[in-house]
């Protein structure tokens, strides 16, 4: 039954019973709706993350039979564990989902590992963080758990760049070295624009509407996404997002960065620039270097669609490899 479900929701004849739904096309949307159609045909209450961490028929059967719930105080969440090289940890845009990088295992080179990292709060009620440095530090000691000591690569998307630079600029002062922070389409708030940020910041219905833009489903259509997550995600579930992108909105609007010491690997969401708007050069006081930029021609919300996430990869996978010539 499940690899009948497989196949249908990746529009296929058939799937095995080791395939893996990435592998075969399957993305965050696609993960969404099967998670959808497992529970309302096997009456199984299987999780996203369950399904990223087993990601095939024979895996999602053995997590169904071990009648074992994921550990609720992890957040991170292993798109590709394996990998002969160090990782990549990629930071959570605002509603606190790291499903938006799910694609970039096909795009980034094998010998990369590349691990999510989610908010806290998305699976319990447990506190918030009060402060982007608070949050910066748990996160750190969460990939020191797989990656001991440096050199770190960091990727942050929207608010996860604000938060992977002042993760880049804590492991500096603890000795450890960061070899690649790279950011997607996020930019710091003016320092003497704070209250302006502040009172700027959208209310609770908007941040409702869109929703299905921030957990990192990039839009193939808006009515598919939103369809998606009507059938996948609970109403706690969907309260319990708004509650940490709130959270993570208010904290993002006017945080001061600190200068980290090192360059910034930059990538501009063209589609959505305004005249007039802060540009990758806005990052230039927070860094002792420079700041490269590569124009991506999709929406801030799209910058993880396929074309989008190739273009990203290309560009961290020659910086990786340069890292790696030097180490």
């Amino acid at each position: 039954t499940l690899a009948a479900l497989f196949a249908d929701v990746l529009d296929l004849e058939r799937v095995g019973v080791d395939d893996n739904f990435f592998e075969l096309g399957g993305h965050s949307l696609l993960a969404t709706r099967l998670v959808s159609r497992i529970r309302s045909g096997l009456g199984v209450e299987l999780s996203i993350r369950a399904l990223f961490e087993n990601p095939t028929v024979a895996g999602v059967a053995a997590a169904m039979d071990s009648s074992r719930e994921h550990d609720r105080e992890s957040i991170i969440l292993p798109i590709r564990g394996k990998g002969s090289r160090a990782p990549i940890f990629c930071i959570h845009p605002g509603a606190g989902f790291s499903w938006g990088y799910l694609g970039f295992a096909q795009y980034l080179p094998a010998e990369y590992p590349i691990y999510g990292i989610e908010a806290r709060g998305l699976r319990n009620e447990e506190p918030l963080p009060t402060d982007v440095a608070v949050m910066a530090a748990d996160y750190i000691e969460q990939i020191r758990s797989v990656q001991k000591e440096g050199p770190y690569q960091l990727l942050g998307w929207s608010f996860g760049g604000i938060v992977a630079h002042e993760m880049a600029v804590q492991l500096q002062e603890s000795g450890e070295e960061v070899s690649i922070l790279a950011l997607m389409d996020t930019y710091p708030a003016p320092e003497d624009d704070v209250a302006e940020a502040r009172n700027s910041m959208p209310d609770e219905a908007t941040l409702r509407e869109n929703l299905y833009t921030e957990i990192g489903l990039y839009k193939q259509s808006s009515e598919a996404a939103e369809a998606a997550i009507a059938h996948s995600l609970t109403d706690r579930d969907i309260d319990a997002i708004l509650r940490v992108l709130i959270n993570n909105t208010r904290l993002m609007e006017g945080f001061p960065p600190r200068k980290f010491d090192g360059d910034i690997l930059f990538f501009t969401a063209t589609l959505s620039k305004q005249e007039g708007g802060p540009s990758p050069d806005s990052w230039l006081p927070y860094v002792t270097g420079s700041v490269e930029n590569h124009d991506v021609p999709a929406d801030h919300a799209e910058m993880n669609a396929p074309s989008s996430a190739a273009a990203i990869c290309h560009a961290l996978a020659q910086k990786m490899r340069e890292g790696d010539s030097l180490t």
